[in-house]
């Protein structure tokens, strides 16, 4: 009997901005550009990636959906990360 409104109260919570994943997110993404990801073929494809990903997570805040925001700003670091590893191999 007690499950059911914890679990509605637990569904309702609205997740918070992502505004401190998002700014390290960018940083990740201007440092892999700063470094030459242009310049190398998968590095450059890891950067894009990247950049869209952010693109779609900004777009999911302004229509109120942190959740998905927050899963895709962690996709975008991961492989903004990774285009600077790449870079710099």
């Amino acid at each position: 009997m007690l499950a059911a409104p914890a679990l509605a109260w637990g569904c309702s919570q609205a997740w918070p901005e992502p505004k401190q994943p998002m700014a390290d997110a960018e940083a990740a993404s201007r440092s892999a550009q700063e470094v030459g990801a242009g310049a190398q073929p998968a590095a450059k494809l890891q950067a894009k990636l990247a950049d869209e990903q952010i693109a779609e997570a900004k777009a999911a805040i302004a229509d109120g959906d942190n959740e998905r925001a927050t899963y895709l700003i962690i996709r975008a670091r991961a492989d903004a990360e990774l285009a600077l590893a790449l870079t710099r191999e």
